[in-house]
């Protein structure tokens, strides 16, 4: 089981490198009161790394719900 976890993180880093990579022209967002310029790939790589961040504290609240 170990190894398919493995090999679909692979796949998903790759994949994520990938669409990254080929995105690097600056977007504006706008916020509440000002706007920010950034490349593209920090913007994605920001929201992947907080949904990885996201999930893995959710993983961790149902464990301990579970184990309770």
């Amino acid at each position: 089981m170990s190894r398919i976890k493995t090999i679909i993180t692979a796949a998903i880093v790759l994949l994520v490198t990938v669409i990254s990579m080929s995105n690097f022209h600056t977007v504006t967002i706008d916020l509440l009161v000002t706007d920010i310029n950034a490349p593209l790939i920090l913007i994605i790589l920001i929201m992947l790394i907080a949904g990885f961040i996201t999930g893995y504290i959710l993983k961790g609240i149902i464990d301990y719900r579970k184990d309770r």
